[in-house]
Parts: structure tokens; C-alpha cells; sequence
């Protein structure tokens, strides 16, 4: 994207990778983070990650190397991108340090954000292509690290296939720079192909970790997506969620989200009940389907909902965007749609809701990170 005004330039490099082992790119990656920003940068940080872009059935597991940096620094960034393909991963003793490090920090988010791993994890159990996100930064990766095989020969190989590969760009910064981008940067002269995802969906389990709380999850699919949505889902964490897991069930809190690859979730935070939270998350769509709002508490949930919409964005997210964008094909025109869903979101819109998630709770998954309580409570279970 074209930016005059500003003096620094926000660069992101995007490699596929889905010929590659995802828990493994996602150590590449931590590793690679590891070795970049040791010390002081000389011009900024470097972030490596993975991220995927998926839409009905096809999608793009990518690696993103991203950075910024002011352009007087541009020939320095370039040269440490390069310089990046030169790193050796033979060290193995410092690779098992690593993974071990990174096994810590799993163990100890585990019994500190469960909920968030449980969402991550419980999504994985009804939609393949939020496996996802399991194998990247999730139970799948954790799994990963605690049976790996030998980790400089698995690591070499993602490394040889970033090494082979040409990334596509994604820049935000003057015509003077991208010329200078587009002419030291070997780049993809093609953008890359979306492709059919065949991960193998989840099953829905018990996690036990070191807490005394819960973190309970209800993951499902529902049959279309709209922009009326995102107010129901504020309506749920700010009402139902907050009476009946807060309130009433003693939790400290909770979430929900509609996905637009029509997958929900509702979730609970440092929670005492596991069976109650259950019958209240499959009880949402009974709720929903009765709930009367006033004009003024309907006018308070959608203005509430378009203010976050007015947020200005911040420079460095703009690339994320773009690429979505870009990647995922979405269209102005209905990007405006889902805006005036909301807008226009009346009290039947939420209630019509409610009816359609009656059938869809019953079939979601349940997974809960939790103490050796929830041992009796689930059939399968998973030991931290």
C-alpha cells in the first residue's frame, strides 16, 4: 500500500508452506525468532510467524517474516532478510533447549489461559481448517514438542524449503522504497494458489493441567454467517455469559465469536462448575430465541458493536489486512454488507438466531482445560 507521509516502511515476506509439517514450521519459526532479535537490532525487530487464510475448504498456511523499519534502514533490513537463509540449525543441544523452553511456557499458558487453547482446541474438533491453528500454536504443537524426532534434520528441511522458495511481498511504504524492495528481494512472480485443505478434525477431550478452575469451551458449525452476528455475540458475553457463567456460576468470565467459516464458540474463563457450564452453553439457543430487548438495549449492543468498527488502524496491521484481502478475495461490496447487517440487526434477526443454534449446540464439541476433577467427566482424556 502506498504511504507518502510516514518514514517507516512496514515490510512482510509470505511463504506457503503446506507441503510442510506445520508443528515443525511453527518451532522453525520460534527458533528463527530466537536467532534474529538476539541482541540489538540494528534497525528494528523481525517477527516470524505462521498464519493461515482459509475460505470454504481452500486455503494457505503461509510463514510471515515481518518487520519495520525507517528508510534510511531499508539496505540494512534487506541484507539481515538475506543473511536469514544463511542460519545453521545444527546446534541440536541449543534446539532441544528451545523446545524444552517453549514446552514450559505451553505448560504454564495452559493452567493460566486455558480458555484460550480450549476454543483453539475445541474449533479443531468441528472445522478441519482450524486444525490449523491446533498444530501452530495449540495442544497439536505442545503434542509435537514432546515426541519430536531429531530436531536439526526436521528443522533443515523447512529451512531448505524457504531457502528454495520465492515469497510474495506485502509492503506499505513510497514508490521509492518498493522500487528498491522489487529489485533486491527475489520475489514470486505469481501469487500463490489457494489449495484444498485435508487436515483431520479433532477429538473433543479433557484436558488436565495444574489448576483448581476450569476452562471450558462449546465449539460448533452453524449453516450461514452474517453480519448480524457480531451484535449477537456481544449480547451473549456481555448478558448471558455474564449472568450465567459470571454471576450465577462463580466463573471469572467468558467469550463467544462467530466465525464467518460459520464456526462458533462460547467459552468460560477460571471457572468452578464443569457440568452446569455445559448445560448453560447448549442452553444458548433456547435463550436467544426468547430474548426480548428493548429499543434502547438493542440500540446499546449494535452502536456499541459499530464503535469498534470506527477504531482507526494501526500502520503495522494495515499489511494484515491487505493480504487477507488479497488472499481471500473479499470484495468491498460485501465487506460494506456485513456493516449494514449489523447496523439494520433487529430483535427477530437475534431471536431467528437463537432458533437455528438450538439444533447446532447439540452437536458442538466440549473441551475443558481443568484439574483431575474433570477425569470422570469425559471420556477422553489428555495428561499435561
Amino acid at each position: 500500500t502506498e504511504d507518502n507521509k510516514s518514514h517507516i516502511v512496514y515490510l512482510d515476506l509470505i511463504y506457503p508452506i503446506d507441503k510442510l509439517n506445520l508443528c515443525c514450521t511453527a518451532f522453525y519459526a520460534y527458533v528463527l525468532n530466537d536467532e534474529m532479535n538476539r541482541g540489538e537490532g540494528c534497525f528494528g525487530r523481525i517477527d516470524v510467524s505462521t498464519e493461515g487464510y482459509f475460505k470454504e475448504g481452500i486455503g494457505l498456511p503461509v510463514l510471515k517474516i515481518s518487520t519495520a523499519f525507517t528508510k534510511e534502514n531499508i539496505n540494512r533490513c534487506i541484507k539481515t532478510l538475506g543473511n536469514m537463509k544463511n542460519i545453521a540449525f545444527d546446534d541440536k543441544n541449543k534446539l532441544n533447549r528451545l523446545a524444552l523452553e517453549q514446552r514450559a511456557k505451553f505448560t504454564k499458558a495452559f493452567s493460566v489461559r486455558g480458555d484460550m487453547f480450549a476454543q483453539i482446541y475445541g474449533l479443531a474438533c468441528v472445522n478441519k481448517e482450524k486444525v490449523f491453528y491446533d498444530l501452530t500454536s495449540g495442544v497439536g504443537m505442545y503434542r509435537w514438542l514432546c515426541c519430536h524426532g531429531d530436531l536439526s534434520e526436521e528443522i533443515k528441511k523447512v529451512s531448505e524449503h524457504i531457502k528454495n522458495t520465492l515469497p510474495i511481498a506485502v509492503l506499505r511504504g513510497d514508490s521509492e522504497v518498493r522500487e528498491n524492495v522489487i529489485n533486491n528481494i527475489d520475489l514470486s512472480p505469481t501469487p500463490f494458489v489457494l489449495k484444498e485443505t485435508d487436515y483431520k478434525i479433532c477429538t473433543p477431550m479433557g484436558f488436565v493441567v495444574n489448576t483448581n478452575v476450569n476452562y471450558s469451551c462449546l465449539a460448533f458449525k452453524i449453516p450461514y454467517y452474517n453480519g448480524a452476528m457480531s451484535v449477537v455475540s456481544d449480547i451473549i458475553q456481555r448478558s448471558y455469559i455474564w449472568d450465567k457463567i459470571r454471576l450465577e456460576g462463580g466463573a471469572y468470565g467468558g467469550g463467544c465469536g462467530f466465525d464467518r467459516d460459520k464456526t462458533v464458540y462460547i467459552s468460560s474463563y477460571r471457572d468452578p462448575q464443569l457440568e452446569r457450564t455445559e448445560k448453560v452453553f447448549r442452553s444458548l439457543g433456547a435463550y436467544l430465541e426468547e430474548l426480548k430487548l428493548s429499543d434502547s438495549e438493542l440500540n446499546r449492543f449494535v452502536l456499541g458493536n459499530i464503535a469498534r468498527l470506527m477504531k482507526p488502524v494501526k500502520n503495522k496491521s494495515i499489511n494484515r489486512y491487505v493480504l487477507s484481502q488479497f488472499v481471500l478475495n473479499k470484495t468491498y461490496d460485501r465487506e460494506l454488507e456485513y456493516v449494514q447487517e449489523r447496523l439494520l440487526c433487529t430483535g427477530e434477526d437475534i431471536n431467528k438466531v437463537g432458533g437455528m443454534l438450538k439444533d447446532c449446540v447439540n452437536k458442538g464439541a466440549f473441551v475443558t482445560f481443568g484439574g483431575e476433577n474433570i477425569k470422570s467427566y469425559f471420556d477422553n482424556i489428555y495428561i499435561i
